[in-house]
């Protein structure tokens, strides 16, 4: 969503963006010095100044202060009252206005002059992006209005946008082109990357996993539309408040083990589960989305990564995957413990380790429980954090069932029992282990 600043004159402008293209949020400054300390600062997407009588001098000000002090253009639109003399008009286009008009307003002029800087971008939050990237009628691939990088990174950049489709505001990833002295075989990774997170995303369906609007490749771009997700990640929740409580840790423990179900139920292993890649919505845990899936993949399917490297964060990656095995739904939950870990002491696990250090003690097996954990949250985390894999939990939907009980005696005795019938199952079938252990 557009930010519009709106300086001066209390004026109605509300018949102005009813029709816009896209939404906005307006912020009101009466003053001018209140306007220019907060502006420069957090500059937003446009600004309409309509001085009062008097105050041209103030608007030229913060005119000069915005294009001085801002790396970008910040669109600027100035609103001169009806008696306004030439001399003004001719001054606020000398300082770098991009529209003057004059009072009495007409909102439709008005409303187009605002649309069109918006969908032209004069900053590079989304102007000279858009330049780089293919668009018909100031919307990148045909559908998307540019509104702001979210994150750039070398081989992708991530905007803000706005789907004229659907309606939906949308989190735009878009891969970088190749350049001439780049490794074929490594932009066709990451293409295939982005692939994959589109095709994992697009069957999943739970309201902590993220929507999928729409994705391909235009003019050699590919680029993949996500639901936009806004929020502190968990690491920023727990760095801001400390440890999570223990209904939190349940909270947390139940929606991420739902969330891997989902995958577990089409196959496909996370692989980077960690604070930075669970975002909460409203800054509460109910309202958590999982998210970063570029290096999800089905079970069984070749790996991308070459042998010997490692992606993600080993300090909440399973011992097995460290040591170069196939990472599995296990793995994910070996994961999902180390986040709780996280959530319930607010540190790192290993933090004092790095380097080999650290590869060498995470493959060793998981860190020391804390004591005074919930006793509920302690065995769960005993039961996903086995050091073997065999150990853990089959699939998430047992880590669940386990949630939902709250008969600690029953957690002891039915975790042992339910890893030993679950290995049964497989070569005597005769009855299901959930209907043995209670769980149906």
């Amino acid at each position: 969503m557009n930010r519009l600043a709106l300086v001066g004159q209390d004026f109605d402008l509300a018949p102005v963006f009813a029709d816009l293209a896209h939404p906005v949020d307006l912020s009101r400054f009466g003053g001018y010095d209140e306007a220019c300390a907060e502006l420069t600062l957090f500059p937003p997407d446009a600004v309409v100044c309509a001085p009062a009588p008097g105050q041209e001098e103030g608007a030229l000000d913060l005119l000069c202060a915005l294009r001085t002090e801002v790396e970008w253009r910040v669109p600027f639109v100035l609103v001169c009252p009806e008696d306004a003399e030439a001399e003004t008009m001719v001054a606020a286009f000398a300082s770098g206005a991009d529209e003057v008009v004059c009072a009495p307003l007409a909102p439709a002029e008005l409303r187009t002059k605002i649309e069109r800087l918006l969908c032209e971008g004069r900053n590079p939050r989304s102007g000279s992006y858009l330049q780089n990237l293919p668009h018909e009628e100031g919307m990148a691939f045909g559908r998307f209005m540019i509104e702001r990088v979210l994150a750039g990174e070398g081989s992708a950049t991530l905007f803000s946008a706005y789907d004229v489709y659907s309606g939906a505001p949308v989190a735009l990833k878009v891969l970088e082109p190749a350049r001439p002295t780049d490794d074929p075989w490594a932009q066709s990774i990451r293409q295939q990357r982005l692939l994959r997170e589109a095709y994992a995303l697009a069957g999943l369906d739970h309201p902590a996993l993220p929507q999928v609007f729409d994705h391909g490749v235009v003019s050699g771009r590919s680029y993949l539309a996500l639901e936009l997700v806004e929020g502190p990640t968990l690491a920023e929740h727990v760095q801001l408040r400390g440890p999570c409580s223990s209904s939190e840790l349940r909270t947390l423990a139940r929606i991420l083990a739902e969330c891997l179900d989902q995958l577990a139920r089409a196959d496909l292993v996370h692989r980077n589960l960690r604070p930075e890649s669970v975002i909460l919505r409203g800054s509460t845990l109910e309202g958590l989305c999982l998210a970063d899936f570029g290096i999800t993949r089905h079970v069984g399917d070749l790996s991308l990564t070459p042998a010997g490297d490692v992606l993600g964060d080993p300090r909440f990656m399973a011992p097995e995957v460290l040591r170069g095995e196939p990472a599995t739904h296990r793995s994910d939950l070996y994961s999902l413990g180390l986040v709780l870990l996280y959530a319930a002491t607010a540190a790192r696990p290993f933090a004092e380790l790095q380097g080999l250090q650290l590869l060498e003690r995470a493959a060793g097996g998981p860190p020391e429980l804390p004591t005074g954990l919930d006793r509920s949250v302690e065995l769960i985390l005993d039961w996903v954090l086995a050091a073997e894999a065999t150990a853990r939990p089959r699939h998430a939907k047992d880590a669940l069932a386990l949630l939902e009980r709250r008969s600690t005696r029953w957690l002891r005795r039915g975790a042992r029992r339910l890893n030993t019938l679950l290995d049964d199952a497989l070569t005597s079938p005769r009855r299901l282990p959930s209907e043995e252990v209670g769980l149906s």
